[in-house]
């Protein structure tokens, strides 16, 4: 099992030392096991770095952290760079390896490679950083609703023109600051009364102010 088992998986005694090293381990940090069994934690050839590059030090590894009485690690995000092949992002596992009256006696760490999966979370965040600084740096209101005319989105422009704070509104039907406008009623059963994707269509709507005002707006509608 531990041989064939996809996820990288290493034990170390209660010197650092590396005691079991799997095939999945060895592609991951490039090096065979023969080269890394017996060696410390602190003495291998690859590299421990955050995601965003910071190198770890010694004192921050999982092995010396479980030494000195920390908590199981689950779940937390690492960055390998090997001697030699591209830098991979893994999600890691450790635990303590304890005697029966509690001592410490080494620990065992297993990892899975997410560096696609995180690459791509990250280029989606960026994607959504970049979008809602647009949004938010509009100067034209910009409100958004689903199919049952909830509003999802209404930006800082939104909340100037018609007196509401986003939180008041998010998930309140449309009709709260656009009121009987036929540019938002259905015309057909699988028809939300805008033109089809992407497409846009300006127009006269009237608006409704926190304090009950009327507004005359100038409009431009896509689905």
């Amino acid at each position: 099992i531990v041989r064939t088992m996809a996820e990288g998986l290493v034990t170390l005694d209660e010197q650092g030392r590396y005691t079991l090293v799997n095939p999945a381990t060895e592609r991951m940090v490039g090096e065979p096991a023969a080269l890394i069994i017996g060696r410390r934690y602190d003495q291998v050839a690859w590299r421990r770095m955050t995601p965003q590059g910071r190198p770890q030090t010694p004192y921050e590894h999982a092995f010396a952290r479980l030494s000195r009485g920390a908590a199981p690690i689950h779940g937390e995000v690492v960055a390998l760079q090997p001697a030699q092949g591209a830098l991979r992002i893994v999600s890691l596992n450790a635990q303590p390896i304890l005697a029966d009256d509690g001592r410490f006696e080494g620990a065992v760490l297993t990892f899975v490679d997410i560096t696609e999966r995180w690459y791509a979370e990250r280029a989606l965040a960026d994607s959504q950083a970049r979008l809602a600084a647009v949004v938010d740096g509009a100067s034209d209101a910009i409100v958004a609703a689903d199919l049952e005319h909830r509003i999802s989105l209404f930006n800082p422009a939104a909340e100037r023109i018609f007196g509401y704070r986003a939180h008041q509104l998010l998930g309140q039907p449309v009709e709260r600051v656009l009121p009987q406008n036929p540019h938002l009623e259905p015309t057909a059963a699988t028809d939300v009364g805008v033109p089809s994707r992407g497409a846009a269509r300006p127009g006269h709507i009237r608006g409704l102010h926190a304090d009950g005002r009327t507004l005359e707006l100038e409009a431009s509608i896509s689905q």
